[in-house]
């Protein structure tokens, strides 16, 4: 029982310090923006050959596979753009503003924004991996960057 004790009061000093300069934020969108363009670069870069990607892509999954993971992740990356306007909608702000308790999970959530947003664009260069598919490179890049602009740190 003592030795919980000391626990919370070890750790007191993270959950009750909020990050009081918003500046901090829009740098770490700042750092995910960047890594959205850095993943369409090196795809771009280090991929394409005269004859395309390869072949077809470093797996060459047969269509039908490959249709079953684009939509799933097409829905994935809708959900994902979904979370993001619940999180960002007032109703769940007011919700969760009186609760000090909750601090870190407060800082934490602009983070789990960006970091769900640039999950979209990961699945846009999972897809080009898998069958060499530009164009659903450039789709699920565009969702991530829609999302990182919902996601975008106002306070």
């Amino acid at each position: 029982m003592e030795n919980q004790y000391n626990n919370k009061q070890n750790n007191k000093h993270i959950i009750e310090k909020p990050i009081k300069n918003p500046n901090h934020y829009k740098i770490l969108w700042f750092m995910f923006l960047s890594a959205i363009i850095i993943y369409n670069v090196i795809a771009i870069l280090f991929t394409k050959t005269e004859e395309g990607f390869y072949g077809n892509g470093f797996i060459g999954m047969e269509n039908s596979l490959y249709n079953i993971m684009f939509y799933a992740f097409l829905i994935l990356s809708l959900i994902q753009i979904i979370i993001i306007l619940k999180l960002n909608s007032k109703y769940y702000k007011n919700k969760y503003s009186p609760i000090k308790e909750k601090t870190a999970f407060k800082q934490g959530l602009p983070v789990f924004k960006f970091a769900i947003a640039e999950a979209s664009a990961i699945y846009g260069l999972m897809l080009l991996l898998v069958n060499g598919n530009y164009n659903h490179l450039i789709l699920f890049s565009v969702l991530g960057l829609f999302g990182m602009i919902l996601a975008y740190p106002k306070e």
